[in-house]
């Protein structure tokens, strides 16, 4: 935003970055209080606080989404397929 002279985000702004790496789901998150992990759209792990990741054995082909709910009621989220 700074380099293209946009306006600056808000600091409260949400954003998620989901990975799967050494056998776990791991997702990053500014400004969340809660991050739910899916697999092919199955919700199988919640979180509440940092670190936000857990173990999993993956077979290459299958979806990772990480949804960030926000303290203000904005969610964002991720999706990777490995």
């Amino acid at each position: 935003a700074y380099v293209c002279n946009l306006p600056l985000p808000p600091a409260d702004e949400l954003c998620v970055f989901v990975s799967y790496e050494n056998g776990k789901i791991k997702a990053y998150a500014e400004n969340a209080y809660k991050i739910e992990f899916y697999v092919d759209e199955k919700l199988l792990y919640e979180k509440s606080e940092p670190p936000y990741e857990f173990s999993i054995s993956l077979e290459k082909g299958s979806i990772i989404k990480a949804i960030a709910y926000g303290k203000n009621g904005c969610i964002a989220w991720d999706e990777k397929l490995i």
